[in-house]
């Protein structure tokens, strides 16, 4: 089967892809059916691998008839812890599947042939490559999923009857011990199983096991809401057959009351129109006498508005035209001042201009008469 590293690969690389498995028990799931509690000498386990890995008459590991046991039809009320462990349990049977069939096409090679022919034992050196890789790629990733969540786990639940008491918190603390450990195993010249097809191995077997996760869990989505719709069928005819039966008893009653109610109703808005019949007519006379009154007040106060107006226009038109003429008077006054004024300065002035240009002409006729002797 393969390796438990490869199994942790398989399913951190799972996590990633979206699902609500809870990380931690889809972990244990992943290394559950290998929980198998072994005797004193390891010769054998319980419960045997024929139970643990569903193995069938074929001698083939089975992991449907786990899934229609334990997953497809999900108890009531089941926790998602123990959903994801069970998915988890799922995913390392479909991942041994895919392992068995990379393990039949390597024992085509040479190197396992002739090794397997010769020796049945020599399986444990080939598995000294897969375990050496497992080793390697701890150290090339410290951060992986092992090193970061898996070995921090200490209390694991007996999520599966058929496991004896405290199988997989056991399993759990020996696959760290193994592998924080002393690494007898291959460390280099990976002759069995290279590295790159490990790491093949996984992503290949990642996108079987995801693309059948999502088949199953779309035929186990159309079967529960076939089922859904079934039942809701069933409510909705039995709904309507006592709906139909209690119609007919209760249409003729209704029918019977609406007209009842009708009839009621009638005679109430009749009452209504002939009530507020009368009251408009009353609402109507006083509403016109008081639209008189108001409008005989409103023609008097514009009358009375319209004389006082007309004798303040009369006083302050008279008073106004003896301010403009007294404002027109002091205006001449002030005009014919500035005329006198400006009469008398233009005098002085010609006066003294024709007598500075007599003196110019005396002189220039003196320079003349200079200049011709």
């Amino acid at each position: 089967m393969a390796t438990w590293i490869s199994h942790l690969r398989i399913a951190e690389k799972i996590l990633k892809k979206g699902y609500n498995f809870e990380p931690t028990p889809f972990l244990i799931g992943n290394i559950g059916p290998d929980s198998g509690v072994p005797n004193e000498n390891w010769s054998s386990f319980s419960p045997p691998k024929t139970i643990t890995h569903w193995v069938g008459q074929d001698n083939k590991i089975n992991a449907q008839s786990f899934w229609n046991k334990y997953l497809n039809n999900k108890g009531i009320g089941e926790s998602n812890e123990l959903f994801s462990f069970k998915i988890g349990y799922f995913v390392h049977l479909l991942t041994d599947i895919e392992w068995s069939k990379l393990l039949e096409k390597k024992k085509n090679e040479v190197l396992y042939k002739e090794g397997l022919e010769k020796d049945q034992n020599f399986i444990w050196t080939i598995k000294k490559d897969w375990y050496g890789l497992d080793y390697k790629y701890l150290e090339k990733h410290p951060h992986c999923i092992f090193n970061t969540l898996f070995k921090n786990i200490n209390k694991v639940p007996d999520y599966l009857d058929y496991f004896p008491h405290a199988a997989f918190e056991k399993q759990v603390k020996y696959i760290n011990e193994f592998y924080f450990g002393e690494n007898n195993k291959t460390k280099e010249n990976f002759i069995y199983l290279r590295e790159d097809e490990m790491d093949n191995f996984i992503y290949s077997a990642t996108e079987i096991i995801d693309n059948l996760l999502i088949e199953l869990s779309m035929k186990k989505t159309s079967e529960k809401q076939e089922v859904k719709r079934a039942e809701e069928q069933k409510r909705q005819d039995q709904l309507r057959s006592h709906y139909s039966m209690k119609r007919k008893a209760t249409d003729k009653a209704t029918v019977e009351k609406q007209e009842v109610k009708r009839a009621e109703e009638q005679k109430r808005q009749d009452q209504l129109r002939n009530h507020y019949s009368m009251e408009k007519i009353a609402i109507d006379k006083a509403t016109a006498e008081k639209q008189e009154v108001e409008r005989v007040a409103e023609q008097k106060r514009q009358d009375q508005l319209r004389s006082h107006y007309s004798m303040e226009k009369i006083a302050t038109d008279k008073a106004s035209a003896e301010k403009q003429e007294v404002k027109r008077a002091e205006e001449q006054k002030r005009q014919d001042q500035l005329r006198s004024h400006y009469s008398m300065e233009k005098i002085a002035t010609d006066k003294a201009t024709a007598e500075k240009q007599e003196v110019e002409r005396v002189a220039e006729q003196k320079r003349q008469d200079d200049c011709l002797r």
